[in-house]
């Protein structure tokens, strides 16, 4: 399984594995995942701010299937 951080800022949502996770001080909102897809390899900026959880499942169904 891979876990992923996925993190908001004012400018952004990102998405970077667990153990590369620096985050900054401007950190709105923070989630980690578990999937058993490597999303990405290094941090990446998502397309769309997210700031609910239920904004999650949807999100990351999308990254996975686009990386299968």
């Amino acid at each position: 399984m891979h876990i992923f951080t996925i993190y908001t800022t004012r400018s952004g949502s990102y998405i970077v594995p667990k153990d590369q996770a620096k985050l900054p001080k401007s950190v709105i909102h923070i989630w980690e995942i578990e999937t058993a897809v490597e999303i990405c390899n290094k941090k990446c900026k998502l397309p769309a701010k997210v700031t609910k959880v239920e904004d999650l499942s949807g999100l990351i169904k999308r990254l996975a299937e686009s990386k299968q």
